[in-house]
């Protein structure tokens, strides 16, 4: 269980990575894949999907992870959070997005650049 973990945490780290250079590549690309982002109650729903599974592999893998605590309060984090949105109806999180999305945008290479940092991290976390 805890390489299957290590591997998803791997796929969203390269995931991370992999945007920061789409957003300095092809920022309109990056821009339309971050607008997609609570659009409709599927990709809602998809997104919390994700964000529990990362959140539980965090926690999984937290003990063989070179930031043990780290790993798991971030686990534990993205687990609530993503609970928390799945409770409350979609569209306060559509509208949520609505909002946040465009200014994500605004300032997306500096966005981009924060997520390259935390792919490198949990990256870090898990190859050492």
């Amino acid at each position: 269980m805890t390489l299957i973990a290590g591997f998803i945490i791997i796929v969203i780290s390269v995931g991370l990575l992999g945007f920061c250079v789409l957003a300095f590549a092809r920022p309109e690309s990056a821009s339309d894949f971050m607008r997609m982002f609570a659009s409709t109650r599927r990709a809602h729903f998809v997104e919390q999907g994700i964000r529990i599974l990362v959140g539980i592999s965090l926690m999984l893998y937290s003990s063989e992870s070179a930031a043990p605590m780290a790993f798991h309060l971030f686990g534990g984090v993205l687990i609530a959070t993503s609970v928390g949105l799945m409770i409350l109806p979609w569209r306060l999180h559509k509208r949520f997005a609505d909002k946040v999305i465009p200014v994500v945008i605004r300032f997306l290479r500096v966005y981009a650049a924060f997520s390259a940092l935390l792919g490198a991290a949990l990256l870090y976390g898990v190859v050492t």
